[in-house]
């Protein structure tokens, strides 16, 4: 009997250690997004895997972790580098357990953050997959902390078959980054085909909203979910060429760029220094200002608008 305790007391440790760490990655596990691109990420994984689910938090709306955390750092090439290492410096000195993506460190990273551009643009379930499987594991500065032996066995298998898949997902992936180009300050230099930009229902859902007006502000559209919801969607549909931005001092549109005359018609009606600028445009830009109230961001943006307007209206009537 006691040589059975002896043998059958460590293998009862090892399995009550593995299920206490399971346990606090699956009930402490926090998500920190840098962009709205890591936030549709962490979204899908907490609707679609149940067991890489997490709370989601901006890096800015953290000053502390809780004891016992797995932190999951979501950033791609456009997160801030110092919002990044503010975020990495927050969980070092919480003393969790963290995991992060090669934008954060090309070395013992477990997520990849061409994943999720792939997730984000394509909505590639592969790609979201292979995200969840590399967040359900706990790490620690990129080495496997107290892991039970079935589980460690399960990474393992795991990493093999994956590693095929990522084979033949190589070329989507390499063809990816082609696309992704980094310049300062960091804009993301993708373009996206109006397909791909209306292939998800709210974004197909807000660009119709634009569309049947010509423009409308911004605040009209938050009703079609949270603001980082709302600027990664418009994003993909700027990217794509069918909507654009303008600012008027502190008011913030978005146009439609396929149906321009409607939208200076829109626009003409609805913001008086617009509709100052358009019916005073012969006068010189810095009087302009004075007299619309308004700066000369604002001026040349409406005068470039209302010239492409007009432009298509003389194509028209030729």
């Amino acid at each position: 009997m006691p040589r059975l305790l002896a043998v059958a007391l460590p293998m009862l440790l090892l399995l009550f250690s593995s299920l206490a760490v399971i346990a606090v990655a699956s009930s402490g596990r926090v998500y920190i997004v840098f962009d709205s691109c890591g936030y549709e990420v962490a979204k899908a994984l907490n609707k679609l895997y149940p067991e890489a689910s997490g709370d989601i938090f901006f890096s800015w709306q953290l000053s502390s972790l809780p004891h016992g955390a797995v932190a999951v750092l979501l950033a791609t090439n456009i997160s801030s580098k110092s919002d990044v290492e503010v975020a990495m410096q927050l969980v070092k000195s919480s003393g969790a357990s963290y995991i992060y993506t090669d934008a954060v460190n090309s070395t013992g990273y477990r997520v990849n953050a061409s994943d999720a551009w792939l997730y984000c643009i394509y909505k590639d379930g592969e790609a979201l997959k292979r995200i969840a499987m590399g967040v359900a594991v706990n790490s620690g500065g990129g080495v496997l902390t107290q892991l039970g032996l079935g589980l460690l066995i399960a990474v393992a298998v795991f990493s093999a078959a994956s590693l095929a898949l990522y084979q033949t997902l190589r070329e989507k992936i390499e063809e990816l980054l082609k696309r992704v180009r980094v310049v300062a300050p960091p804009i993301l230099r993708v373009k996206v085909s109006r397909e791909e930009a209306l292939n998800h229902p709210l974004r197909k859902a807000l660009y119709e909203t634009i569309s049947s007006a010509g423009a409308v502000r911004y605040a009209e559209l938050m009703r079609f979910g949270s603001r980082a919801t709302i600027e990664w969607h418009l994003w993909v549909l700027l990217r794509s060429g069918l909507v654009a931005e303008l600012r008027v001092g502190r008011k913030r549109y978005i146009v439609d760029m396929t149906n321009l005359v409607t939208a200076l018609n829109t626009l003409v009606q609805v913001d008086e220094e617009v509709k100052c600028i358009v019916e005073s445009g012969e006068k010189p830009p810095k009087l302009l200002t004075e007299l619309c109230n308004t700066d000369l961001r604002a001026v040349f943006s409406v005068l470039e608008l209302y010239s492409k307007a007009k432009a298509i209206e003389l194509n028209h009537n030729i």
